[in-house]
């Protein structure tokens, strides 16, 4: 249902579109280590910090062209490769005719 946004001064709607699951990745968590400096008085020494970097579970969905790319683990785990999904994308129509949208997620 397309609706009239007066705050913005712009139609907004939201629409339920097939995309198709075109990759599927996944990266396990993993820590780097930096070096930091530690200044005591005159004295600067390096010492190691850890960074940690959360699993990642990459889904890439084609929507007749519109890339999209989600970092979800109920996503990745639910959908193969070549399956069919549902997308909701929302969309923002401006005075000048152009048309903004985003995914916003799957039914």
């Amino acid at each position: 249902v397309k609706r009239y946004d007066s705050e913005i001064d712009d139609y907004v709607y939201d629409k339920t579109e097939i995309g198709i699951i075109t990759d599927k990745n996944y990266q396990s968590a993993y820590t780097t280590i930096v070096m930091v400096p530690m200044h005591v008085g005159k004295v600067t020494t390096m010492r190691p910090q850890p960074i940690s970097h959360p699993a990642q579970y990459n889904v890439v969905c084609n929507v007749d062209g519109y890339i999209i790319y989600w970092d979800d683990k109920d996503i990745y785990e639910k959908y193969n490769e070549n399956d069919k999904v549902n997308v909701i994308i929302h969309y923002k129509e401006y005075d000048d005719g152009t048309i903004k949208k985003c995914a916003k997620g799957i039914e």
